[in-house]
C-alpha cells in the first residue's frame, strides 16, 4: 500500500496493496515529505514520513499506513486526500499472483489455487483491509477524490490539474502479466470476494457477480 503525503502540494495519497502503488508512488515521489527512502527489488522502494504507523500492519514503514496514521501530526482538512482502488475481483487476483511472484518467500505458495488462497486470506487481518478501513476515519469517510486503476490516466489528469502539478502519463510497473480475470473465478472464489469486500463493493459502485 502507497501513503504519501506532500506539504508543499497539500496532498495525502492512499493506496492499498494492489491499486497501482508502485506507479503511483514513481509519480508523486517527487512531491513527497519523507525522511528516508528504503530501496527494493524492480524498481519498488518503502520510505518513511511523519506517519504513525498502524501496529496491526506487518509493515512498519510509511507506505503501509491508513490515512488514520495522519491524524494525530497533521489536520487533515488542510490536505487533499485521495484515495486509489480497483475492481475487488481484479485487486484480488494480483494480490494472489504477486503472493506466487514471491514465493521464495513463502515456498508454500508455489501449490496453492486461488480459491485456496483466498479461504487463507480471509483469516488474515491485515491483507482482508477494505478500502473503507484505509479511507475512512472515526467511521467516516475523509477522502476527497479517489484514483481508480481502470482509468488511472484519465484520474491523474484531473487530480494533477487540481493540485497544479505537471501532468505526464506515468510509466506502469510492476504489472505482472497473467490471463484475464475470468479464467481465476469460480463460484467459491467469487462469492469469498463478495463477502470479504463487500464494503468496497458498495461503497465505490463496483458490480458484484451473482453467484445464484
Amino acid at each position: 500500500m502507497l501513503t504519501m503525503i506532500s506539504h508543499s502540494k497539500k496532498f495525502i495519497l492512499i493506496s492499498p496493496p494492489k491499486t497501482g502503488s508502485v506507479t503511483l508512488s514513481h509519480f508523486f515521489i517527487k512531491y513527497a515529505d519523507y525522511s528516508e527512502i528504503i530501496q527494493q527489488e524492480e524498481n519498488n522502494f518503502e520510505y518513511l514520513d511523519i506517519g504513525v504507523c498502524d501496529p496491526d500492519c506487518k509493515y512498519q514503514q510509511s507506505k503501509h499506513n491508513k490515512l488514520s496514521a495522519y491524524t494525530d501530526v497533521v489536520d487533515l482538512n488542510d490536505y487533499y486526500k485521495i484515495g486509489c482502488i480497483r475492481n475487488p475481483y481484479d485487486r484480488m487476483i494480483s494480490f494472489w499472483t504477486w503472493s506466487c511472484k514471491v514465493s521464495w518467500k513463502n515456498k508454500i505458495f508455489y501449490s496453492w489455487s486461488f480459491p485456496r488462497w483466498l479461504r487463507i486470506l480471509k483469516k488474515r487481518p491485515w491483507a482482508r483491509q477494505t478500502y473503507c478501513d484505509y479511507f475512512f476515519v472515526n467511521n467516516s469517510m475523509k477522502m476527497n477524490d479517489f484514483i481508480r486503476i481502470e482509468h488511472i490516466n484519465e484520474d491523474l489528469k484531473r487530480i494533477c490539474a487540481k493540485l497544479d502539478i505537471q501532468y505526464k502519463e506515468p510509466t506502469i510497473t510492476n504489472n505482472t502479466k497473467r490471463k484475464p480475470g475470468k479464467n481465476y473465478l469460480n463460484k467459491k472464489s467469487i462469492k469469498l470476494i463478495n463477502e470479504i469486500f463487500s464494503e468496497d463493493f458498495e461503497q465505490f459502485n463496483y458490480q458484484q457477480i451473482s453467484v445464484d
